[in-house]
């Protein structure tokens, strides 16, 4: 059985590489809808045939989308989306992040993808798909209910988090992916960082990690 790699959400490329470099895969697949950091990627695992980026947004429904290219201390593309970030999402977190630019993104879903890869099985699935990760997670459900998914990181939103972060955006809150998950995977590690909402400028976003229970006997 082929070990399988799915990062959604590649950004600059840096969590990915550290994937790459530190586990074994057979292929590693790699979402990223931006065009100059898809490239900047490509461009690092070009020589790799195991590696294959694809220049898109994982969606529930394929299309063309408008995508939200955020700036931040003058980088640009952090906190990209589909969604764009409200000004109670910088209220919340002191940062000034801003829309640097919408543009239009090819939106391709994860479940056909799969199916015209033939990939039945995945060891990693990560997502940083800044607020649409529930949504995709959900579209492969088979997956998830037929344990075929060894290991699974998502950002979500904190549970304490009640003001809308991003404009529109479906639900993906922590319990959201512990009650669709919690019969077969176990949460063993949350993100660390500030989150107590009693301080100022707390986390919003919270990576999570879930890996396959045992099977009772």
């Amino acid at each position: 059985m082929d070990k399988i790699l799915i990062y959604i959400g590649l950004n600059n490329g840096v969590g990915f590489s550290n994937i790459t470099q530190n586990e074994s895969f057979d292929k590693c697949y790699g979402f990223e809808p931006i065009p100059h950091l898809y490239k900047k990627v490509k461009n690092e695992h070009i020589n790799n045939p195991k590696v294959e980026i694809i220049n898109a947004a994982v969606v529930e429904v394929e299309g063309e989308y408008d995508f939200y290219i955020s700036k931040f201390n003058n980088i640009i593309g952090d906190s990209s989306s589909l969604f764009e970030l409200t000004e109670e999402y910088r209220e919340l977190t002191g940062n000034n992040i801003s829309t640097h630019e919408k543009i239009k993104v090819k939106g391709i879903n994860l479940k056909k993808f799969l199916e015209e890869k033939n990939i039945t099985n995945i060891k990693k699935y990560v997502s940083d798909a800044e607020g649409n990760d529930y949504t995709i997670l959900k579209s492969i459900i088979s997956l998830v209910n037929e344990r075929k998914i060894e290991d699974i990181q998502v950002e979500s939103i904190c549970d304490y988090v009640v003001k809308e972060v991003r404009e529109n955006q479906p639900t993906n809150y922590e319990k959201d992916f512990v009650d669709l998950l919690s019969n077969n995977y176990e949460l063993y590690k949350k993100q660390e960082g500030n989150y107590n909402p009693k301080l100022p400028n707390y986390w919003v976003n919270r990576d999570l990690y879930f890996k396959l229970k045992p099977i009772k006997k």
